[in-house]
């Protein structure tokens, strides 16, 4: 009897090289990591000797995912009539937020000599991890207003946005204008000994520094400018 050529017969996706373990074809991968880091290792099988199989991605999610450049195949014989397999690794190519997506699903192609295919999807986990504070603003924005001639008067309260859900903010002053601003839990305040003059400076910076209770803990830095009311 003549061999006819087949297709290939099954793909699977394994944790080995990749950024965490994971049962087979249950791949998982944190958010926000770097392009070019690998998932997981491909495999695909083929009951036809000397193949040398060629992976590509029908979905590739957007452009989150790619599979590698290298792709190895040798023969085998400790699997019941398949008498090659060929692996690659998968990486991600873009942009991964938990808060968008909590998973990704791409559509992995695995092409023979001769032309012939097989098409498996996967889907693959997100998996949260902390992100840093994106903004601070004082006063609702970036400039706060303090009448001169008020010691301890009010300037504003401070306010951090986070991609983050149900999280809390601590602040601290980096830098205080020279000992005239001080700050109290989120809230901006003149100092007792402040003597705002408007004739002699009518504008003060500041730096507020912003951290989440994240793990790791993050955070974020920014400068106001107070303006002096005469």
């Amino acid at each position: 009897m003549e061999n006819v050529n087949e297709a290939p017969v099954n793909i699977s996706l394994t944790s080995a090289s990749g950024q965490h373990s994971f049962p087979d074809n249950l791949a998982k991968v944190n958010e926000n990591t770097k392009a070019g880091t690998t998932v997981g290792t491909l495999q695909a099988l083929d009951h036809d000797e000397v193949q040398t199989l060629k992976y590509s991605l029908d979905d590739d999610a957007g452009g989150k995912f790619t599979v590698g450049s290298q792709v190895t195949c040798h023969n085998i014989t400790n699997i019941p009539g398949v008498k090659t397999k060929c692996t690659a690794q998968l990486k991600v190519s873009g942009d991964l937020d938990y808060e968008t997506s909590a998973a990704e699903n791409i559509l992995v192609r695995v092409t023979d000599n001769s032309g012939l295919f097989h098409v498996q999807p996967f889907k693959i986990t997100i998996l949260d991890v902390n992100d840093p504070p994106s903004n601070i603003t004082l006063a609702g924005g970036d400039t706060a207003f303090i009448d001169e001639n008020v010691n301890y008067g009010f300037v504003g309260e401070l306010a951090t946005t986070d991609e983050d859900i149900n999280q809390t903010h601590s602040y601290s002053l980096i830098n205080n204008g020279g000992w005239r601003f001080i700050l109290r839990k989120n809230k901006i305040y003149s100092s007792f000994f402040a003597n705002l003059d408007y004739e002699t400076k009518s504008t003060y910076t500041i730096e507020v520094r912003s951290r989440d209770n994240g793990s790791p803990r993050l955070s974020f830095d920014k400068t106001f400018t107070i303006q002096v009311s005469c």
